[in-house]
């Protein structure tokens, strides 16, 4: 029997008494339909299904109580005068079998009328005028396979609302680019733009993309300066208020952008994407860039997953693909004359740049996503990839043994560079990813491992917490400083001063900045990350560390994401057994909003 009133926290415990004590009500069915909604949210889900709880059986110390079926269980709770219909204003709404708090319901509803109001609606392109531009910009190609790139260009020509899915590799910056450039030479005004992302490293290294890409392709400086190179966070794009969950920047007073351009956005969670999508005028152009099969936000929702209706397929409408068909040489994707005009607004990049089909990580990443766990194990049993293998999780007692080789072959160069930008670089080098922050095979406890190897190697002193080659990541954005959440650094000395150290950054142009220590907010340790840590991030090798025994964060969205983190190589230290049951359970957020966007109410 699964006892789910020992996982109930403070928090789901007096807020169930505080609902009851609303109704002057000792019903435990209301107590426990409570408790379950706020534990639900911090599971991540927006609701709690009843229906997934009908009968279950819960320990107290007057003994088992055991909830009715679903049927019954709904229509008891939905006399309360707490328990409300969508519309009404009361602390839960219940909408079918889901029980929500209000707030969740309205974030979710109001998310849900705002892209089905953006979509159904086409923008008139002039062809004739047009269509050449539209073939400047594609790729070539010698199998007369589709350009999904240029497609994505023209989906956000021809859409207010736009998402552009794609792994690691298919180009999203330069596809970025390229609807940019497109829409500013098809529009023929002048366009104000906004580039943002959920963390201030994912906003840098956005901006930092697209000048690249825009340098490497064949249009006017004129064009190219049209595009700007400052990039927000969402946090910053909206005007945050302190103290206050709410933003300057809203319905009432929406954002000064014809096109607002999100990076990550996979990232982004339900109540942050209600309030962004709030703010973007109706007129506006809204387009959206990110990986659907990765890790969902921290926060509550999956937002783009129930966006894209991930893991089911849909085609574009037959109206969209008749004028692909006209503008791009190559296409020839049948359209559904049943799909809902959303369908169109949704398209997913399918050839890998960086991953092809000799790369193991890029196979291995893509057995992972498919959940096919036989071919996973094929694929790091065989000798035919040398750039991702499996190793048996080291004991905890040998874990330093087993890291010192790539400890000292990668982390020891940071321990005497001097030159910042150098050692900046070699970050991008080496990292260590965990599914967790505590435990023995944890964050913490590796990291501790990497700074004792590294003493006992006489490379850092060992009465200081400070000392040369640290590597840190910020916690928090701090405007001021211009540093921001996710943003990587490490520790130099002052070369003028003995024993005085400063944290180093990388500036988008390729500077350094430099700061004392004492300035920064909140920081961490960062030889080894979680994998949620290090969702934007790339690095040439890396080791995954699984725990020895089942945790809930396991997933196959976990082992896809820290797999798709490497360039080089990946080694995974785990079990059979805990990387089979990862690669198996796919994480699921219990919410409304594919219901909603997609018709299956």
């Amino acid at each position: 029997m699964k006892n789910l009133l020992l996982s109930f926290s403070n928090f789901d415990y007096h807020f169930a008494r505080f609902i009851c004590k609303l109704c002057k009500t000792d019903n435990q069915n209301l107590f426990l339909s409570a408790a379950l909604t706020t534990q639900a949210l911090r599971d991540g889900h927006v609701c709690c299904n009843l229906e997934e709880h009908a009968r279950q059986q819960f320990q107290t110390t007057v003994g088992p109580i055991t909830l009715p079926d679903s049927s019954q269980l709904i229509e008891e709770i939905r006399s309360f005068p707490v328990i409300g219909a969508p519309g009404q204003y009361c602390p839960l709404i219940l909408e079918n079998s889901r029980l929500y708090l209000y707030r969740y319901w309205n974030y979710e509803q109001k998310l849900a009328q705002s892209i089905l109001s953006r979509t159904g609606q086409k923008n008139e392109i002039v062809y004739d005028e047009n269509a050449a531009l539209i073939r400047s910009l594609s790729q070539p190609s010698t199998d007369n396979e589709t350009d999904w790139q240029t497609a994505s260009a023209i989906v956000s020509l021809l859409n207010p609302f736009t998402v552009i899915c794609g792994g690691p590799g298919t180009g999203k910056t330069t596809t970025a680019a390229k609807v940019l450039l497109l829409l500013k030479m098809c529009l023929k005004k002048n366009l104000r733009i906004a580039l943002a992302a959920p963390t201030g490293k994912a906003a840098a290294r956005l901006s930092d993309s697209i000048q690249k890409v825009l340098a490497s392709l064949d249009v006017s400086d004129e064009l190219k300066k049209a595009i700007p190179s400052q990039t927000h966070t969402i946090h910053r794009l909206l005007g945050t208020i302190p103290l206050s969950p709410g933003f300057r920047h809203n319905s009432s007073s929406p954002l000064p952008y014809d096109i607002i351009l999100v990076d990550e956005a996979s990232m982004i969670d339900l109540a942050l994407m209600s309030k962004l999508i709030d703010a973007v005028p109706q007129k506006s152009r809204l387009i959206m860039l990110g990986d659907r099969d990765q890790l969902s936000s921290v926060e509550a929702g999956a937002v783009i997953g129930d966006i894209c209706d991930t893991g089911n397929t849909h085609q574009f409408t037959v109206k969209q693909s008749e004028i692909l068909k006209q503008l791009l040489p190559g296409f020839n994707e049948p359209g559904n004359p049943h799909e809902p005009p959303l369908a169109d607004c949704i398209v997913s990049l399918r050839k890998s740049y960086r991953f092809d089909e000799s790369s193991g990580i890029g196979t291995l990443s893509r057995a992972v996503n498919r959940g096919d766990i036989n071919e996973v194990s094929e694929i790091l049993d065989s000798s035919k990839y040398d750039d991702c293998i499996r190793k048996p999780l080291p004991s905890e007692h040998n874990l330093k043994n087993a890291l010192k080789t790539s400890v000292m072959e990668f982390f020891r160069p940071l321990c005497t560079e001097k030159d910042p930008l150098t050692a900046l670089n070699q970050l991008g080098r080496f990292k260590i990813l965990c599914a967790a922050r505590q435990g023995p095979y944890g964050v913490n406890s590796i990291n501790s491992a990497v700074i004792n190897i590294l003493r006992s190697s006489g490379l850092i002193p060992r009465e200081s917490d400070l000392f040369h080659g640290l590597p840190l990541l910020i916690n928090a954005n701090d405007y001021a400083l211009d540093l921001y959440n996710g943003d990587s650094g490490v520790i130099i000395p002052e070369q003028k001063s003995s024993g005085v150290y400063r944290a180093v950054f990388k500036n988008p142009e390729t500077t350094v900045k430099s700061f004392q220590v004492a300035q920064l907010r909140s920081w961490e340790i960062a030889y080894a990350l979680t994998v949620h840590k290090s969702q934007g991030s790339e690095y040439e090798h890396i080791i995954l560390i699984l725990p020895p025994v089942p945790i809930p964060v396991l997933s196959r969205e976990l082992v896809y994401t820290a797999l798709t983190r490497a360039r080089k190589s990946v080694e995974i230290w785990s079990s059979d057994s805990i990387l089979e049951k990862a690669v198996l359970s796919r994480t699921v957020r219990r919410s409304g909003l594919r219901d909603k966007l997609w018709g299956f109410q």
